[in-house]
Order: C-alpha cells, then sequence, then structure tokens
C-alpha cells in the first residue's frame, strides 16, 4: 500500500547481552548528561536504532527528490515472531496486503497499485 509499509528485521547478535545492567544513581556526584543520554538512549543495533537510521534516510531521499508532503507516523508497531509458523503467516499478511488498497478508505483518489 503506498501509506505504509512492513517489514521483517532480524536482529542477529552473536554476541550475548546481559540481561541487566548497574545504574548508578548518585546524580549530585555524577551529574554528565551527556553520560546520562548515552545511557539511555537507543543502543546500535536496536530496534529504535535501526528505525531510526531508516527514517532519516528515507526522509533525506524524500526532502532531496520534492517530497515536501511525504510524513512518518510518530510510532511503529513491533512484533516479535517467535516461532516459524508466525513467521510464515506474517509473510503471508505482508505479501497479500496491497491488494487491500483498492477498498482502503484512505484510497480517496482510487490509486492503483
Amino acid at each position: 500500500m503506498p501509506n505504509h509499509l512492513h517489514g521483517i528485521i532480524i536482529i542477529d547478535s552473536s554476541t550475548k547481552e546481559p540481561k541487566s545492567r548497574e545504574v548508578k544513581c548518585n546524580i549530585s556526584t555524577e551529574y554528565d548528561i551527556s553520560r546520562i543520554m548515552s545511557e539511555i538512549s537507543p543502543k546500535a543495533g536496536s530496534l529504535s536504532a535501526i528505525i531510526r537510521s531508516y527514517k532519516s534516510a528515507v526522509t533525506n531521499w524524500c526532502n532531496s527528490n520534492n517530497y515536501s508532503s511525504f510524513g512518518w507516523q510518530k510510532r511503529f508497531y513491533e512484533k516479535i515472531i517467535r516461532d516459524d509458523k508466525s513467521l510464515e503467516n506474517i509473510r503471508k499478511y505482508i505479501i497479500n496486503n496491497p491488494i487491500k488498497w483498492k477498498n482502503d478508505r484512505n484510497n480517496v483518489v482510487g490509486l492503483l497499485m
């Protein structure tokens, strides 16, 4: 559909990250805004960082190619795919989704894909 996209992102990490990490709380003696922001910012390779990079690249391309009306939704929907059956169902949904565009309520001009 021309008004949204679906994708499957596979994050494969060969190193195991610890499930928890120490967070220092002595803000009065360790107030360093750069360090604090680094700790709470999305980590490289995380889903949020991947989406942010993708949206930035697409936005830059749109701006360079005169697509001034282009805009993003504020959030993205994520679903963790836990097994092969779910993966297959999601793939089928993505493949079949464009067929629905001709009847979509947002297709006000009758665009065909």
